[in-house]
């Protein structure tokens, strides 16, 4: 992308890389990242895990078209499968072993996931309180404003109000 011309035209270092010395160039670079350099490749490995999940995506949009024209089969069809198939398995393949890389490589704090639970004092399994009342016989909207009460009451006293819910019962 280039700059503004407002910066092109009063002469800015833009307009003349020799124009700058080393020294000017350091101290304008921007910052460098704080996050250790593992954590980074790990963060771009799995941004590359996202990225092949859309191209096989993008590959059964072939396979959804040849069901509608399955009677019409032609070589435009056997074409794409030839270039799909084989390179939609590799890719998983390849995807599979990303996955397992992130995976073996993950550090878990059970300690910090119950705190980070504990937060919201039960309001995470509200969707399951007011479920088990609408299944118990109770109206969706009756259920839904005891829910609502109960969650409200917890977050402003801090205590969780979901019945057999236990700092235990997380684990």
């Amino acid at each position: 992308m280039f700059p503004p011309r407002s910066s092109r035209a009063t002469g800015t270092p833009w307009s003349s890389p020799g124009s700058r010395s080393p020294e000017a160039v350091w101290s304008a670079s921007p910052p460098r990242s704080a996050i250790s350099r593992e954590r980074r490749c790990a963060r771009w490995i799995a941004e590359r895990l996202c990225g092949l999940a859309r191209v096989l995506r993008g590959y059964s949009q072939v396979g959804l078209e040849n069901i509608a024209l399955w009677h019409e089969r032609d070589i435009s069809h056997s074409g794409a499968e030839r270039v799909v198939l084989p390179d939609a398995t590799i890719a998983l393949d390849y995807m599979h072993h990303i996955a397992t890389r992130i995976v073996e490589g993950m550090t878990v704090h059970t300690d910090r996931m119950r705190e980070n639970i504990e937060l919201t004092h039960g309001a995470l399994f509200s969707q399951r309180a007011l479920t088990a009342l609408v299944e118990s016989g109770m109206t969706r909207d009756d259920a839904y404003r005891v829910v609502q009460e109960s969650a409200q009451r917890a977050w402003d006293e801090g205590t969780s109000r979901y019945p057999g819910r236990s700092r235990s019962s997380y684990s």
